[in-house]
């Protein structure tokens, strides 16, 4: 009888060495909030009274007014120490976080959750539809230069004038359970010389609540690194 042929073992990750993490989350309301005009009170009292500890007080709450439309009206502020930049629109609430670390995930998970009700306690008919994600990564492959991670991705490279510097890839995925679209992309890092940059985008269904983002998310990260080759030093 023929011996079944070994299936050759999956490639080990390559461990990848973060040294700047920026993340981004744009949180959808299913209907427009529009206590932002007609109840600021309120909405400014649960801010207030949500997020006093992250640093957010009546100073640091702000109204901007772009041009003269209706969408681009917004109340901001900082919190975390000047480290996140909280933006309530009509449609959504955004927040930038640049420079993350692993100590600055769970208060940001706290101020998610916490913003998230404050919203709610200003606003009876308040909910969410949709998160969008997105966290971007810079940092080094670890035994493997970017170019020639990034390389391996590509069996064909155009031929042009001058010196080939490099490639990068973005990688399209459908709808699953807690996902609606998640694209993963890898590149040359803007930031770090010589260094990689990956891009994980992600929008999430409304079953989604804010006190369960945070483990959807974490599960997508460490899928979307792996699907590329990728995972970091502390999974």
């Amino acid at each position: 009888m023929a011996s079944k042929p070994e299936i050759p073992a999956a490639p080990q990750p390559i461990v990848f060495d973060v040294q700047r993490s920026d993340l981004l989350i744009r949180a959808k309301f299913r209907n427009h909030l529009w206590s932002l005009f007609h109840n600021i009170p309120a909405l400014y009292s649960a801010l207030l009274n949500r997020l006093e500890e992250f640093g957010v007080t009546p100073n640091s709450i702000r109204s901007d007014l772009a041009d003269s439309s209706l969408g681009a009206y917004n109340v901001n502020f900082w919190m975390m120490g000047f480290r996140a930049q909280v933006r309530i629109r009509l449609e959504q609430v955004e927040i930038d976080f640049n420079g993350i670390t692993q100590t600055d995930v769970d208060p940001l998970e706290r101020a998610f959750v916490q913003l998230s009700q404050a919203l709610s306690d200003a606003n009876s008919d308040f909910a969410l539809s949709s998160y969008t994600v997105e966290i971007g990564l810079h940092g080094q492959p670890t035994g493997i230069e970017a170019k020639e991670f990034l390389a391996s991705f590509f069996r064909k490279v155009p031929q042009l004038p001058g010196p080939y510097i490099g490639s990068g890839a973005v990688f399209y995925f459908g709808e699953e359970a807690t996902a609606l679209i998640r694209n993963v992309s890898v590149d040359l890092s803007g930031q770090l010389i010589g260094g990689l940059y990956v891009r994980i985008f992600s929008v999430f269904k409304e079953s989604v609540r804010p006190e369960t983002l945070r483990a959807v998310v974490e599960e997508q990260f460490s899928a979307a690194l792996l699907s590329v080759g990728l995972r970091t030093g502390s999974s």
